[in-house]
């Protein structure tokens, strides 16, 4: 397997429902279309973080082309998306692994020179932001078998939420504080006078 080429705006990584396989462009041309019901791999603790990842990725990359119209086709947002990485022709910030770590890889920012990585991290779920220190109740490192998405799921709530975890483990630029959290608020539509629950679509 060559690893640079796990490329998140060309290879299918995410599964959504009804079923199919698509990339992130994908992804977002059919949210676009409301043609999504969920993402059967995503776990519910990531689900605030994935849909803020989504909307802010999709926002940008709008306003950096000065386009107010949501495209509906894969391809205007492989462009579009693109558009945000100019400087790297080779998509490295949209590679889950890059072989020059020099370079940032998605969600991930370039490693300074001289340091040297010593964790490691077997599963998804081990990297994740859920703190559990007893390891009751959620389970982590049990996703043996994980695929390519649930390491992106896992990167995008760590990186969009993950507050101080204790020396040498600071939390991210988005947090404003070590222990900080950040407020996330839903809008669901009120159910119709039939009595039918409905819940917010992607």
């Amino acid at each position: 397997m060559t690893l640079p080429y796990m490329n998140v705006l060309q290879i299918p990584l995410f599964c959504v429902s009804p079923e199919s396989q698509v990339s992130l462009p994908g992804l977002i041309a059919l949210l676009a279309q409301d043609k999504v019901d969920g993402y059967p791999a995503l776990r519910p603790h990531q689900a605030p973080a994935w849909h803020m990842f989504l909307v802010q990725l999709a926002a940008l990359a709008l306003h950096r082309a000065g386009e107010a119209q949501l495209p509906e086709s894969e391809e205007a947002w492989t462009q579009l998306l693109r558009g945000l990485t100019a400087e790297f022709p080779n998509d490295e910030p949209w590679c889950l692994v890059v072989e020059d770590q020099s370079k940032p890889a998605f969600m991930q920012p370039p490693v300074p020179a001289g340091m040297e990585l010593k964790a490691q991290v077997p599963t998804p779920d081990a990297l994740d932001l859920l703190i559990t220190s007893k390891n009751h109740d959620l389970k982590q490192g049990i996703a043996q078998k994980a695929e390519v998405q649930d390491w992106i799921y896992a990167l995008v709530s760590l990186q969009t939420s993950e507050g101080y975890g204790g020396a040498g483990n600071n939390s991210i630029v988005r947090m404003n504080g070590g222990f900080s959290s950040r407020p996330m608020v839903g809008l669901a539509p009120a159910p119709p006078s039939s009595g039918k629950v409905n819940t917010p679509r992607p």
